[in-house]
């Protein structure tokens, strides 16, 4: 999830803010982040909406359009 946490450093949000994005703990978050934890469908799509970016995740890979 290299690209999650580059996309959110870059956009400069902390993890505890994205972690309110998709209603979630910190701990949870970085967790998900790391790819220690699934990133669920719903998550996504709240996360594409928030960054307003089309992009897919394949083998826990983001693919940015």
């Amino acid at each position: 999830m290299e690209k999650l946490k580059s996309l959110r450093k870059q956009r400069g949000y902390t993890q505890e803010y994205m972690s309110k994005i998709i209603s979630t703990d910190v701990s949870n978050y970085s967790r998900k982040e790391s790819g220690d934890v699934r990133i669920y469908d719903d998550e996504w799509e709240q996360i594409r909406f928030f960054f307003k970016e089309n992009f897919v995740l394949r083998k826990r890979q983001i693919i940015l359009f």
